[in-house]
């Protein structure tokens, strides 16, 4: 039996797609905030800045980043008003490496990555 012999020629191709999502706010938002924001809290009375963080499991960073109008202190969260809590995921997902040679071809599946964008 003889060793198998290379393939003449191969190439590799990379398909992307992006995915976003986009939710309307269930009441009134302060200016600023992100377009592609998929969930919303409506303050209450007695919510605070770290309380709505630890409910949604979302960072200071990510919240003041998605929701830009509130004040480094947080002392101008709006009562009634629709804050973002989980930002549209910017997902680029390189979904498929297509490697052929002169008379096969083959599909490799790698898993998404996902990536939030940062605005601000």
């Amino acid at each position: 039996m003889s060793p198998a012999s290379p393939p003449s020629s191969t190439s590799a191709t990379t398909f992307s797609s992006a995915v976003s999502c986009q939710a309307s706010a269930p009441a009134p938002t302060q200016g600023g905030t992100i377009p592609n924001c998929c969930q919303y809290h409506v303050v209450a009375s007695g919510d605070n800045c770290g309380a709505i963080e630890l409910e949604y499991g979302i960072t200071p960073t990510e919240f003041y980043d998605w929701n830009p109008e509130i004040d480094s202190l947080c002392y101008n969260l709006a009562l009634g008003s629709a804050y973002c809590v989980l930002a549209g995921p910017n997902i680029t997902s390189s979904t498929m490496r297509a490697i052929s040679s002169s008379s096969s071809m083959s599909f490799t599946a790698f898993a998404a990555s996902s990536t939030v964008a940062e605005t601000g």
